[in-house]
């Protein structure tokens, strides 16, 4: 829990609806992607807002992503193998 506190503690719950391959959280203009089970290196998110930067949680690592209409693709560096892998998205408000 302390590495992944802030992405829980004092949110609530995100913009995205859960899915099979996980949950959103959401604190302030900041939008937590929880990757609890992905089987590929890429993941497509349903969201209407605007997306200003795509990071990973824990590196801080900036993640390469295009904002479609009705959502964000993001790649990923390879498959998640974490049992939560962090996305954190900063949307624009």
């Amino acid at each position: 829990m302390n590495q992944y506190g802030e992405t829980i503690y004092g949110t609530r719950g995100g913009d995205v609806v859960p899915h099979t391959w996980g949950v959103s959280t959401r604190k302030g203009d900041r939008l937590f992607i929880h990757i609890l089970d992905l089987q590929d290196d890429a993941l497509y998110i349903p969201l209407k807002a605007k997306v200003k930067k795509a990071i990973q949680f824990i590196s801080k690592t900036p993640l390469s992503f295009k904002q479609e209409k009705d959502g964000i693709f993001i790649k990923l560096p390879q498959v998640p193998d974490d049992i939560d892998y962090v996305i954190e998205l900063v949307i624009k408000q």
